[in-house]
């Protein structure tokens, strides 16, 4: 093998913080490599298998578009995209990029790996950006099954099941349940605890249920699997109340877990932490002083907005005051984009409560806005919680219509501190869902 070539940044993993970090040293001159395993990959999970096609998906099959108009759509968002951000890269003369499988020969050595070809690495600074990957459950026969699919390989379908199995309740599952069930499919959730989204709002969660069951997606609590196999007649799931199932396609949607498998991280004196993933300090340094980890193969929040805000965290390290790092990050909001989409920042009430808040609440039904008469979508509903005395916004959740816009207005507000009779006062345009803060926060 012949000498390392040496770097001064090497970006393992094309997610959204090592993508953006990759383009900015590339500004300054700095001599930069970029690994991914795959073109298919370039730019990231997000854009290529996660955030952007799926929610292509989900916007036509609430629409009333054909799955095999959607599923082309779908192909040439994400083709374009891919291609963009390849470009983005590739027109940097500093910048060199390698496709295939990066791991740690040791804490200063990365091999490269693509066929039968392999290239030694070193560099100044190594950012590990290789997100995360689905987790199987280990159920007899789930393994070795065929028509079982994790998330990315059911999107590459061309056509819809008539049945569809979800094992997992969660955001990833009920996403799927909704935007397979809206291009006709019959799904079935299978959750193997009592409750779905357990850790939000009861009346968001009823809510949520009253939509499911209106539109006809079966859920099957407390209900465990425990073998699965398949014949020409689809795949077949008995749980252990000895009832039996049968689908065309299982989708297993039991949660991710950080992507280190074929990292080489037993060869480095990385740490890593309890759920697997990546330890690092409040700036994202890990335990060796000149690698960094960003994004969800931390094992922290999975999320391509808190990747971006990983890379703003190691600009303060590098180029700035060190002032912001992971403690200093707030508010960070979420989305589940089923149909109509829930999302939700802060603390709950129960939340709130355990910390010792004294709070009032207030619940506003979307049947009640003026907006949702104009767009015909009345279903769900919208909850605050205030801080009794200072009215400081401690957390809300917003389940209907364009709620993963508006959760940004109310994160804007918690964030520089403002009462939340700002929101209540505040000239919105009218007829608009976000003009429903007014009355969110009496």
């Amino acid at each position: 093998m012949n000498e390392a070539l040496n770097y001064d940044v090497i970006i393992i993993g094309w997610g959204k913080a090592g993508k953006t970090l990759a383009k900015q040293f590339a500004t300054s001159r700095k001599k930069v490599a970029i690994i991914e395993k795959t073109k298919a990959m370039t730019g990231g999970t997000c854009i290529n298998i996660a955030c952007i096609p799926t929610k292509v998906l989900a916007v036509d099959s609430a629409t009333g578009i054909s799955f095999d108009q959607a599923f082309i759509r779908r192909n040439l968002v994400v083709q374009k995209l891919n291609e963009t951000n390849y470009a983005n890269l590739a027109n940097e003369d500093t910048v060199d990029i390698y496709f295939g499988e990066g791991s740690f020969k040791n804490d200063e050595v990365i091999v490269v790996r693509g066929g039968d070809e392999s290239i030694e690495l070193t560099g100044e600074l190594v950012f590990i950006n290789t997100g995360a990957q689905s987790i199987l459950p280990d159920i007899a026969g789930l393994k070795d099954s065929n028509f079982v699919y994790d998330s990315t390989q059911l999107q590459e379908l061309p056509t819809v099941p008539q049945t569809l199995g979800i094992l997992g309740a969660g955001n990833i599952g009920l996403e799927f349940a909704s935007i397979y069930a809206g291009f006709g499919s019959a799904v079935t959730l299978i959750e193997s605890s009592s409750k779905i989204l357990k850790r939000e709002e009861p009346e968001i969660r009823e809510a949520i249920l009253e939509v499911l069951a209106n539109r006809d997606i079966q859920l099957l609590l407390e209900t465990e699997v425990v073998t699965v196999h398949n014949d020409d007649s689809g795949i077949h799931l008995e749980t252990k109340a000895g009832e039996m199932y049968t689908f065309d396609v299982l989708l297993v949607a039991t949660g991710r877990k950080p992507n280190v498998e074929g990292l080489g991280l037993e060869n480095t004196s990385i740490k890593q932490t309890e759920n697997g993933g990546i330890w690092t300090n409040e700036f994202l340094r890990t335990s060796v002083d000149n690698v960094f980890a960003l994004g969800d193969v931390r094992g922290e929040e999975q999320f391509t907005y808190a990747s971006l805000d990983d890379a703003r965290i190691i600009n303060s390290y590098l180029y700035g005051d060190h002032a912001y790092t992971l403690a200093e990050r707030k508010n960070l909001p979420s989305s589940v984009f089923i149909e109509p989409p829930f999302a939700r920042v802060g603390l709950t009430e129960e939340e709130a409560i355990e910390a010792g808040l004294l709070v009032k609440t207030n619940v506003l039904p979307v049947a009640k806005m003026p907006r949702a008469h104009v767009i015909n979508d009345k279903r769900g509903l919208f909850k605050a919680v205030i801080e009794e005395g200072s009215n400081r916004i401690v957390g809300a959740s917003l389940f209907g219509q364009e709620s993963p816009e508006i959760i940004n207005i109310i994160k804007l507000a918690m964030d520089n501190d403002l009462s939340s009779t700002v929101l209540k006062n505040q000239v919105f345009t009218h007829p608009t869902m976000a003009e429903n803060l007014n009355d969110l926060f009496q």
